[in-house]
């Protein structure tokens, strides 16, 4: 942790001391008042008792999860969901910092919270959706905190107080030149909407001369004070640890209360962690070594994706954890053809398929060894950092049907990221990312000369999508080489996947991925770094006319054949 980044730590835990508007402060209640307004029925706002006309604001830290993060521009409104888009409200939830200062902090935010949850409170109502949520299967407790998608064009912008501690009051909106050029810059005409039923309202409403609301930015700075544009909340959000103001709504609807928090500004503390895919060159450790401890990792989730973390070094987070082990190549579930024999029977589309293969004991006894190490160490990986509430539902260890056996399940993307321009220069750093930090020329020269024009696919669906490919100049994506080496040490190129490693004996790395899915079990993923081939496969040629032959039922015993002599 930087020496800054302290300091700012340092000013909120002496702040939430001070402060009455820190959500968790002993006298956070005092002087306000639960306000109906009149334009609506049964919503009350919480306001300042000598000022009714101002909302009042409370502030905490917290970490914005990546897995119910919906705060997007649109805020991911598709028309399947109740409220009109106009009407829609994007929302995050609001999780425990992992920094124990911070999390220490949003702790106390929770206790004062409940607080502001049972103020003037009708003791014969009950709450139907309180300001404190709790995530399923798990003691976790999260604020859940909205954010309108659209607000009123004549909406007037309520300058920034402060009080005596500096603390930001008020509507907090639209105060500085920069929020003003941004809110002049970003319209109707060029809102970022993500899903195809948004962007068609946001056409319709741009020609509809009587639509009277215009988009609502959401007021939220970067690390560097920045104003963060709408077209980069999820990159700059979605996983960061912030300092945030909000204002509560109580509704009362249907004899219960519902308790809507509003953001109203944030601040990043600490941007999210930008984990970077494994390479050649990051360093290796044997899975199930006695040096094995999961001290220098931590589980870090990845904000590109919903439910998925890394395990990374916990001194560098954005350094996936690399491990290795040694293994048989399992000849009778072999999927790791160039193509991953991908077909339209299933779920994925063709350029997400992975290629899988199974990895099994190696008949060597001191590979097998080594194998059964790898096993056990796998298992301490697998209930590292995790939650006891929560079952594993796909694991590390597989185990085949009718047999004691246990394998572990590999497998290998097919097309990395999107590229813009094919230019030398991409190549390299595509070449960069995709495990080619220590690969020389020879996997330069390999990668140039396997495209899309000439990728070799087994099964005709995966050929005709290939084909379709090339046609598309929209398609960003390209074939990802499996980096695997056969016993020589030369690279194997995609159309000699199946013969040089299908029974081989490998050393093997890889990293491991955890999903998790709301309310659903963790699955584990590992996915090939590289593969060294140490016994190559077993080749069994077809017999030919120099085959020595003998009859059917004749004896080749020494013994009998001197009996009969």
């Amino acid at each position: 942790m930087t020496e800054s980044l302290n300091k700012i730590i340092d000013g909120l835990v002496d702040s939430a001391a001070k402060e009455s508007s820190f959500i968790g402060h002993p006298d956070v209640l005092k002087g306000l008042k639960w306000q109906e307004v009149l334009e609506r029925d049964g919503r009350d706002l919480l306001v300042k008792e000598d000022n009714p006309s101002e909302p009042a604001v409370f502030w905490t830290v917290a970490e914005i999860s990546p897995n119910d993060f919906w705060l997007y521009a649109d805020g991911r409104w598709n028309d399947k969901l109740k409220k009109e888009f106009w009407k829609h409200e994007g929302s995050a939830s609001f999780v425990r910092p992992r920094d124990k200062r911070l999390g220490e902090l949003f702790d106390t935010a929770l206790e004062g919270a409940k607080e502001v949850q049972n103020f003037v409170k009708s003791q014969y109502i009950p709450i139907g959706n309180p300001l404190i949520k709790q995530q399923k299967h798990t003691p976790e407790h999260y604020l859940n905190l909205k954010h309108r998608v659209f607000d009123r064009c004549r909406r007037k912008l309520v300058k920034i107080e402060e009080d005596d501690t500096g603390s930001a009051g008020g509507d907090c909106r639209g105060v500085e030149e920069k929020w003003a050029r941004l809110e002049r810059n970003w319209t109707l005409e060029n809102w970022p909407c993500i899903t195809p039923e948004a962007d068609f309202q946001r056409t319709k409403y741009m020609n509809d001369k009587q639509f009277e609301y215009k988009p609502r930015l959401l007021e939220a700075y970067d690390e560097d004070e920045q104003p963060i544009p709408p077209d980069m909340y999820r990159q700059k959000l979605r996983g960061a640890t912030v300092s945030c103001y909000f204002s509560i709504t109580r509704w009362h609807f249907k004899n219960q209360y519902t308790f809507v928090p509003h953001l109203v500004q944030m601040w990043t503390l600490i941007p999210p962690a930008v984990v970077s895919e494994p390479t050649s060159s990051t360093p290796k450790r044997r899975l199930g070594s006695s040096e094995q401890d999961s001290s220098p990792f931590a589980v870090q989730e990845v904000p590109e994706r919903d439910g998925r973390s890394l395990l990374v070094k916990k001194d560098n987070t954005s350094e996936p954890a690399v491990f290795w082990t040694v293994a048989e190549i399992s000849p009778n579930d072999f999927w790791l053809y160039a193509d991953g024999r991908w077909n339209d029977k299933l779920e994925k589309e063709f350029w997400k398929h992975e290629g899988s293969a199974s990895f099994v004991r190696p008949r060597d006894r001191r590979l097998g060894k080594l194998f059964d190490d790898a096993l056990e160490g796998a298992k301490e990986v697998q209930n590292f950092d995790k939650s006891p509430y929560t079952a594993v539902g796909h694991p590390l260890i597989k185990q085949q049907k009718y047999t004691p056996e246990q394998y572990l399940k590999l497998k290998h993307r097919r097309c990395p990221r999107k590229i813009e321009d094919d230019d030398e220069s991409n190549q390299r750093i595509l070449r960069e990312g995709d495990n080619r930090n220590a690969a020389e020329e020879k996997w330069a020269r390999l990668e140039r000369n396997w495209t899309l024009e000439n990728w070799p696919c087994i099964t005709q669906t995966a050929n005709l999508h290939r084909t379709e490919y090339m046609r598309d100049r929209q398609f960003g994506y390209k074939p990802r080489l499996l980096e695997a080496y056969d016993e020589d040490d030369q690279p194997i190129p995609p159309d000699m996947y199946c013969q040089k490693l299908r029974g081989a004996t490998v050393s093997c790395y890889f990293s491991i991925t955890r999903w998790h899915f709301k309310n659903q079990p963790y699955t584990f993923v590992t996915h090939i770094v590289q593969i060294w081939t140490l016994i190559p496969p077993v080749v069994v040629s077809e017999p030919t006319s120099s085959t020595p032959k003998r009859r059917l039922g004749e004896s080749t015993s020494p013994r009998k054949r001197m009996r009969g002599n």
